[in-house]
């Protein structure tokens, strides 16, 4: 028993083997072909879309609409509405705006209030 040979394994196994190495790669094959279509048609439907929002932009710019937003003087009344207590609602009905436009006009008055506060601030620190 001992320093004998190892039998050989029958050849059924070994062509059993052998077919399922040929199945793993061709699966492997398969699920690469499969991954680059699915990139390709994402890039198809991304294009589309692309598409169609450039389109409704053209038209939306033939019919001579914009995007809303609010120049300076707006935006003093519109914190000038804000510091009275309105409500954001009452200040979108009373501009003739959306709610979503007043809100993101506070955020950006707040930043930007925020931001002028930490220059001042800065800079005395600097003076000092």
């Amino acid at each position: 028993m001992y320093g004998a040979e190892p039998a050989e394994p029958p050849k059924w196994s070994l062509l059993a083997a052998a077919s399922m190495e040929r199945k793993k790669k061709a699966l492997q094959h398969l699920s690469g072909a499969m991954a680059n279509l699915i990139g390709v048609f994402a890039e198809f439907e991304r294009d589309l879309i692309r598409e169609r929002v450039e389109a409704g932009l053209e038209n939306a710019r033939c019919k001579g609409k914009r995007r809303p937003f609010f120049d300076m003087a707006s935006l003093g009344t519109l914190g000038r509405l804000r510091d009275r207590g309105m409500s954001v609602r009452a200040i979108a009905r009373e501009m003739k705006v959306s709610k979503s436009l007043v809100h993101k006009s506070l955020k950006n008055m707040n930043a930007q209030t925020q931001g002028n506060q930490r220059s001042e601030e800065e800079k005395k620190v600097v003076h000092e």
